[in-house]
């Protein structure tokens, strides 16, 4: 069996036993992993490998991972303002 069909059982497995609903099945998958190395302190080499399920087109790569930044981006604002509303109501009690 080959690394990648490897990494996509274990995709589809934790997927499957993260989800709550019954037939819940993984369309197509990104996975983007940060690397450094030992030389990294004296040459600053970090870099990139990016990953996908197997036949995901390039456009549909892209498109998921716009979408999950977008994603991240808006929890952080969400969590934000959240805190912010949190903050406003206990000085409301205060009073």
């Amino acid at each position: 069996m080959s690394e990648l069909k490897k990494l996509e059982n274990a995709v589809d497995d934790y997927i499957k036993a993260k989800s709550e609903e019954d037939g819940t099945f993984v369309t197509g998958w990104v996975m983007v992993a940060s690397l450094s190395s030992p030389d990294h302190d004296s040459t600053h080499t970090d870099g990139y490998v990016t990953v996908s399920s197997e036949g995901l087109p390039h456009h549909a790569q892209v498109g998921l991972l716009k979408v999950s930044l977008d994603d991240k981006q808006a929890m952080s604002i969400f969590n934000t303002m959240s805190a912010i509303a949190i903050n406003l109501e206990g000085e409301d009690d205060d009073e």
